[in-house]
């Protein structure tokens, strides 16, 4: 069925603020989709039409409200623990083990994960470090940021709570041993909560955290990004110190989606930032961009 936004005259310039402002470039070539979703906020605001609502959207004030719930409306929480496996055999065999060498003097790791939804995975990675590195770690200030710009799902993932569906690739024993069951809830355990906190953050329109020598993970939003410091660099590539020669051992890492920060540009902003290396390319961090 055609959504009638679609033939307003004004949606093209609708749309191109949307991606603009939000990041979400996911619906560049989506229009069905991006469409559909407007018009529900479109008549829930009682705008006449795209022009009406994309000037409610630029008005100081209520504008930045209904953009928050037009962004809530728009992002994907599509997200479960230990999404995607090959990416943290890569974490685990290749980048986290090269992160804590280099970093043995500092003692501190910094881990973002930018685009979290729910939080599975700042949760999955902080159950990785602790059941695979917590000797290594041991005295370690260890951090792990979740962002993203959906406020709802980040209150979500502040209580740690977490159905079913979330846990699907999880194994009885990691299940009853990381999580207590709250009737049709699983809640994680404390140990797996203490080192990772939530915030908001827009890709496009707020500063990087600070990170030194620390780990930046896209979730699926992050990956459709538009942000001038993540565009440049080409598929199994990222910039940093050293290289990272492709190896059997290393063959997985090659389907990891990694975004790995080797170094800092400044004291408010994460260089060396992406790493994603497809199947067939070949994984090698080399120097700057």
């Amino acid at each position: 069925m055609t959504v009638p936004l679609l033939h307003d005259p004004a949606y093209p310039r609708l749309k191109g603020f949307l991606i603009e402002a939000t990041g979400l470039a996911y619906y560049a070539d989506k229009d069905g989709d991006l469409a559909s979703r407007v018009q529900g906020r479109i008549s829930a605001s009682g705008a006449a039409g795209a022009a009406a609502y994309l000037g409610l959207l630029q008005e100081e004030g209520v504008g930045g409200k209904e953009l928050e719930a037009l962004t809530a409306e728009l992002t994907i929480g599509e997200t479960y623990f230990f999404r995607h496996q090959e990416l943290f055999d890569a974490l685990r065999d290749l980048v986290l083990p090269d992160l804590i060498g280099r970093n043995q003097q500092r003692r501190r790791l910094r881990i973002w994960s930018a685009g979290c939804a729910t939080g599975s995975e700042p949760y999955s990675l902080a159950m990785l470090l602790k059941r695979e590195f917590a000797t290594q770690l041991a005295g370690w200030e260890v951090d792990i940021l979740g962002t993203d710009i959906n406020r709802r799902f980040l209150a979500n993932a502040r209580e740690g709570r977490f159905e079913d569906w979330a846990l699907r690739a999880l194994s009885e024993e990691l299940k009853q041993s990381c999580f207590s069951r709250a009737e049709k809830a699983w809640i994680l355990a404390a140990q797996y909560r203490e080192e990772v906190s939530f915030q908001y953050h827009n890709l496009v329109r707020d500063p990087f955290p600070s990170l030194v020598d620390g780990l930046l993970l896209a979730g699926g939003g992050a990956r459709g990004a538009q942000h001038r410091d993540l565009q440049g660099l080409s598929p199994g590539e990222c910039s940093g110190r050293g290289s990272v020669p492709e190896t059997p051992a290393r063959h997985r890492a090659r389907r990891a989606s990694v975004w790995h920060s080797a170094r800092a540009a400044g004291p408010e902003r994460a260089a060396g930032l992406v790493c994603t290396a497809p199947a067939g390319a070949q994984v090698r961090c080399g120097g700057s961009p």
